[in-house]
Parts: C-alpha cells; sequence; structure tokens
C-alpha cells in the first residue's frame, strides 16, 4: 500500500486506466510493423482518424506511434479541435500525462470533459493528477464518480482505495475494494491492497 501522503501518489500505483475507444476508420494493421498505417481498401484518413489509429499502438508501448499519434492529433487540433471533440483530447491529456507534463495533461482533459462531462477516462486520469497535485479531495471525487458510473473500470476503484488509504482512512479503502471485488472477484491487484488494509491498516496514512 501507499505511504506516500496524498499529494504524492506513486504514479504506478495509481494509474492504470485505458482509453478504449478505436477510430472511425478500418486501418491495416500489418503495416504497423513498417511504422505507417495505412486505411483498408485505399483512400486517405483525417489527421484525427490517423492520430487516434497510431494512439491504439501507442498504448501497447510503441514510442514511434505515440510520437506520430501526437503529431498528427496536434495538428487536428489547431485545425479546429480544440472544442467539442473528447477524444482527440483524451488521447492527447494521455499522452502528456505519460509523458510528465501534468499541466498540458490537465488542459486537455478539462477540455474533453467540456465537450463531454460524462467521459470517465478523463475524468479518471484527471482525478489521478489532481490527487498528485495534493487536492485529495477533487481526486476522491471524480474516481468516487466513476467507480459509481462505470463500475467495470476497476482501476478507477483500485485508485480511489489507494487514496483512500494515502490519506488515512483504511476503512473507507476497505469498502471500496470489497465492493470492487464484487464486480470482479478475481482481481488480484484488488485482492493483495485488500489483505495489506485488513493486516496492517494502521500503514494507511503514513
Amino acid at each position: 500500500m501507499p505511504r506516500e501522503k496524498s499529494g504524492d501518489v506513486a504514479h504506478e500505483q495509481v494509474t492504470d486506466h485505458r482509453i478504449q475507444r478505436r477510430p472511425t476508420i478500418l486501418l491495416d494493421q500489418a503495416a504497423a510493423h513498417t511504422g505507417d498505417l495505412t486505411v483498408v481498401g485505399g483512400g486517405s484518413a483525417s489527421d484525427r482518424a490517423l492520430g487516434l489509429a497510431y494512439f491504439q499502438f501507442a498504448q501497447g508501448g510503441d514510442e514511434q506511434a505515440g510520437h506520430r499519434a501526437m503529431q498528427l492529433l496536434q495538428q487536428a487540433e489547431r485545425r479546429g479541435g480544440e472544442e467539442g471533440d473528447p477524444d482527440l483530447h483524451t488521447a492527447l491529456g494521455f499522452m502528456d500525462q505519460v509523458a510528465g507534463d501534468r499541466q498540458a495533461a490537465v488542459r486537455e482533459y478539462q477540455a474533453a470533459l467540456r465537450a463531454n462531462p460524462a467521459d470517465s477516462v478523463a475524468v479518471g486520469d484527471l482525478a489521478i493528477l489532481q490527487a498528485r497535485a495534493g487536492d485529495p479531495k477533487a481526486a476522491i471525487a471524480g474516481l468516487r464518480w466513476v467507480s459509481e458510473h462505470d463500475p467495470g473500470d476497476t482501476s478507477a476503484s483500485l485508485d480511489l482505495a489507494l487514496i483512500e488509504c494515502a490519506i488515512g482512512d483504511p476503512r473507507t479503502a476497505k469498502a471500496v475494494l470489497e465492493h470492487l471485488l464484487e464486480f470482479s472477484p478475481d482481481d488480484g491487484k484488488a485482492r493483495q491492497a485488500l489483505a495489506s488494509i485488513e493486516s496492517k491498516p494502521e500503514h494507511c496514512g503514513r
């Protein structure tokens, strides 16, 4: 369990979100091995659509795809995608967050939420940044919202429990994990975290 104060929750402990949206075009995935994606059947794709497609590969650890996704999505943003496009902003926010640019990530997640206040990925990832910036109250509110509205997002519930523990509330952390395990009884991380809190609740908040 984390022993950091609420403003310094470890990145690897609380950042486990995944963006599952798919691009709206079909791409030849075999081309990923060459570093270039192409539209199946020929034709062209917008910077936004192609950028989101590269982003999917970037999430799998492809650094080159990440650079290309960032370039294309930033171009799309400059060409008028600055408002009303939650997928674009959430993807840019995620890449900024991974790159360690918290301010840029916060701006992108906030833009995503202006376009779609129900974007649970943006809410959850913004909450992590809020926790690390020393605002656990906002982080907890965001993660609780995600847990209630998207119970399948088990990573948000795990993050919520870790933050509750980090601020010294083992009872609430335990309740969150028990609720998570009702939806996902085979979640090993949740079971390990729950066992840790049950055996040494006094370690929460240290």
